[in-house]
């Protein structure tokens, strides 16, 4: 979708399409894809809502459209508190010359917006903003912030994109234009402090089914099968056997990862007990980081491309006409314990994001000090921070699916994330509170496995395991063959790969004499790391290429 509207009365237009010109969505649920338009109002929706029932029933509406036309004459923001999906709703009130953009409230449906005093423009697909903004005439400079993210991180963060001029849409948030643009605050979750773990526990499940079923019934009302991702983790293992419990018996599952690692095993072992269907997509010897550009024109580069090679490889293989929604466990380790500290005092906190600055390496101290005041001010504690923008690597993940099937995952459902961010982080930490429901609520079957390396278990294993013998491995660079994403052991072991991804790299330092010697460098620092590094300065130096930055 890519939309436009001016600011001079005689030319003020709202251009809305719900394909992009690069056909960067596929429509799964036609119902909720549509664009209609009376004297009035102008409204367009790309993407899915699990809870249009819900809505209807609430509304006394009889379809999403009026629904949709009662909260743009009362009131607009309701909108991202009610629907639940994945999804962005365009708006326009032509008598008074508005238009207001709203996405899910977190953002699962990406919005890149650029903003003059003339114009107001936005796309669900960055490069095809980058690409219309340019054809009206409109320079766009690298964002060096951008760059250091994807090459120290992997990934970007805050409202960051590649180019200055244009901006993300960040969870909580939707736009609105009124001769000038503004970014509409949805208020946060407020921390809760008096909960026990049980009334946690109870609340989660209650969230989590309701999200599981809203999910799977998507799927049967639309007559697509129930596809799952399953890995050897609890997070996929919870959604499919959440699944199961809901009497959702049938459903076929795939896995993508090294051939013999323990996640193919584990996840052949639950299909075939429960008498599903499964696909096993090998990703041996890293020979998919090759067709590198067809995976960063997939994902657009909002994460490094190697992140996102198995899926691809799995998508490539497959006939997809009967996917819906393809049910993940997204964000179910990140939102229950894996990246939040136990930090209880201010000097902590800004310890933590001090380190968060440094590691991205930015060599401008103005810049610096702009991006740590901004996350400072905008959250209210680091883990908050860390919280609401894993989501945006997370859910640009599995981006290179958008064009063959949508993705939903039951931790992403936005009633359980919410409630989930906002429990104490000494509830959460190394997963207590996480393995607590699992052991609780998931069903008997595969609660504990005895395949190491993927295991629900005690809390003193969990500390043992993942602090201790994971640093040390790290520390060690040892890094197994059976590992989900060996790419150590690939560019140890795989002539082939290195020689190929040398001279990518190689050819495409050549094109970058315009870019400057400190990014150059970095690119070329990064770069002589380890090869998931390579594939982070890949990341950047195609993207830079192919926004014509170095020219």
């Amino acid at each position: 979708m890519f939309g436009i509207m001016y600011a001079d009365s005689k030319k003020a237009k709202t251009g809305l399409n719900l394909e992009s010109d690069n056909k960067a969505h596929v429509v799964k649920f036609s119902d909720d894809n549509f664009i209609f338009e009376d004297d009035d109002y102008k409204i367009a929706v790309e993407g899915y809502v699990l809870n249009s029932d819900e809505i209807l029933l609430e509304t006394g509406c009889s379809s999403l459209k009026n629904a949709i036309l009662n909260f743009a004459k009362t009131n607009d923001q309701k909108i991202a508190q009610t629907f639940k999906g994945s999804f962005v709703i365009v708006i326009e009130d032509k008598k008074n010359q508005v238009a207001k953009v709203i996405n899910d409230l977190l953002s699962k449906k990406p919005v890149y917006f650029y903003q003059s005093g003339e114009c107001f423009a936005f796309s669900t697909s960055f490069l095809e903003l980058a690409d219309q903004v340019k054809a009206d005439g409109i320079k766009l400079t690298l964002n060096p912030i951008a760059s250091q993210m994807m090459l120290r991180k992997g990934e970007l963060y805050e409202d960051v994109t590649y180019a200055n001029e244009i901006s993300y849409l960040m969870p909580f948030q939707w736009l609105k234009w009124e001769n000038g643009l503004f970014i509409m605050e949805i208020p946060r979750p407020e921390p809760l402090i008096n909960v026990s773990q049980q009334e946690a526990i109870s609340e989660l499940d209650r969230r989590f089914e309701k999200a599981c079923r809203l999910q799977y019934q998507k799927n049967a009302s639309a007559g697509y099968k129930q596809v799952n991702s399953l890995s050897g983790g609890m997070d996929s293992r919870a959604v499919f056997l959440y699944g199961q419990k809901l009497g959702y018996q049938h459903q076929f599952c795939f896995t993508y990862a090294e051939s013999c690692s323990m996640d193919q095993k584990i996840a052949q072992r639950i299909a075939r007990d429960f008498g599903c269907e499964h696909v096993f997509h090998a990703i041996d010897q890293g020979n998919f980081m090759l067709n590198r550009e067809a995976m960063i024109q997939a994902n657009e580069g909002q994460v490094y491309y190697a992140a996102t090679t198995g899926l691809w490889g799995f998508i490539q293989s497959q006939d997809t006409s009967n996917f819906g929604l393809v049910h993940t466990g997204s964000g179910g380790g990140e939102i229950m314990g894996d990246i939040i500290f136990d930090l209880r005092t201010d000097e902590e906190n800004e310890s933590h994001f001090q380190q968060f600055i440094d590691a991205l390496n930015i060599s401008d101290q103005v810049r610096r000090d702009e991006l740590k005041h901004t996350v400072k001010n905008r959250y209210r504690s680091y883990n908050e921070f860390v919280s609401l923008n894993f989501l945006r690597a997370c859910l640009d993940f599995p981006r290179i699916s958008q064009n063959y099937f949508e993705v939903a995952s039951p931790f992403l459902y936005e009633d359980f994330f919410c409630y989930a961010i906002s429990l104490p982080a000494d509830m959460k930490l190394i997963r207590q509170l996480y393995r607590a429901w699992y052991n609780q609520c998931i069903p008997n079957n595969y609660k504990t496995t005895k395949f190491w390396g993927k295991m629900d278990c005690s809390k003193l294993a969990y500390f043992i395991k993942k602090d201790v013998i994971m640093n040390l491995k790290n520390r060690l660079h040892i890094k197994s063959k059976y590992d989900m994403n060996p790419f150590n052991y690939w560019w140890k072991s795989n002539p082939e790969l290195r020689q190929g991804l040398d001279r990518m790299f190689a050819e495409d330092i050549e094109c970058l004499s315009g870019i400057g010697e400190k990014l150059k460098g970095s690119l070329v620092e990064v770069y002589k790391k380890n090869l998931k590094s390579k594939a982070y300065a890949l990341t950047v130096s195609w993207i830079i290429k192919r926004m014509g930055f170095a020219s």
